[in-house]
């Protein structure tokens, strides 16, 4: 019965922990100011340009996956052409990965409180948190490589790969 109480304690601390961390994402994407020099940069592959561009090379030698450039066209031409619209992928998938990292932490941590301090740094990391509110790709790569361990962890070659690891 104890256990049951702390397990449920944990879970709501859990549970504050992502909403915090996206509140903070949140409100750094809807008071951010205008674009950065660099931001620009890739947002001038946009202009008077079919999706098809964004496969060449982009404007002032930009750099960015083009599923990423693909989902930004869509989203800036369903939204418009400003800065919200630019950094929406980016704030979802900074969202997104704190609720991922949870699943993460569940998957490879089982001590509560080990998992409670590591997602409190992940939602709190100021790089993470901008990251979030940028038109940069750096947040969906995080949400990527977080979404490829728990694919990893849940085909089964993570025991696999620990043999090899854990091998002297």
């Amino acid at each position: 019965m104890l256990k049951k109480i702390i397990n449920y304690k944990f879970q709501i601390i859990f549970i504050l922990i992502i909403c915090f961390g996206i509140y903070l994402r949140t409100r750094l994407y809807l008071f951010k100011a205008e674009f950065w020099l660099d931001e620009v940069m890739l947002a001038l592959s946009f202009i008077d340009k079919g999706i098809g561009a964004l496969f060449l090379p982009l404007e002032a030698e930009q750099k960015a996956p083009p599923l990423y450039l693909c989902s930004v066209y869509f989203i800036v031409k369903f939204f418009g052409f400003n800065e919200y619209s630019f950094r929406f992928i980016s704030y979802i998938s900074g969202c997104l990965s704190v609720i991922a990292f949870y699943f993460l932490l569940n998957a490879y941590v089982k001590d509560n409180i080990g998992k409670t301090f590591a997602l409190f740094l992940f939602a709190i990391s100021i790089p993470l948190i901008y990251n979030s509110a940028e038109f940069k790709p750096y947040s969906s790569d995080t949400l990527i490589c977080i979404l490829l361990f728990l694919m990893l962890r849940a085909s089964g070659s993570v025991c696999k790969i620990n043999k090899y690891l854990n091998a002297e």
